[in-house]
């Protein structure tokens, strides 16, 4: 069923948003315009295609939502602690 999915999908990115607000991580213009540049190798079109298509369609903040989504999880991943349960 595609509905307790989209909950927890939900309740993800929830958290994950909480846990980049309180940390006070933060995207900026550099990273957006990495984020741009990688696509653009990837895809091989130039830099300028990627960006235009991204602003043309308004989706700007749903990249910076990714970048800081990604940030926030390699946040959580450098400060984890792994312990073993007895």
């Amino acid at each position: 069923d595609f509905e307790p999915r989209a909950e927890d999908d939900i309740k993800t990115e929830i958290i994950l948003a909480k846990i980049a607000e309180k940390e006070e991580i933060k995207v900026d213009e550099a990273d957006v315009q990495e984020r741009i540049k990688m696509m653009a190798e990837q895809t091989r079109k130039s830099y300028s295609d990627i960006e235009k298509f991204y602003r043309d369609y308004n989706l700007m903040d749903n990249l910076r939502g990714s970048i800081i989504e990604e940030k926030t999880l390699d946040f959580l991943r450098e400060h984890a602690v792994i312990s073993e349960k007895a």
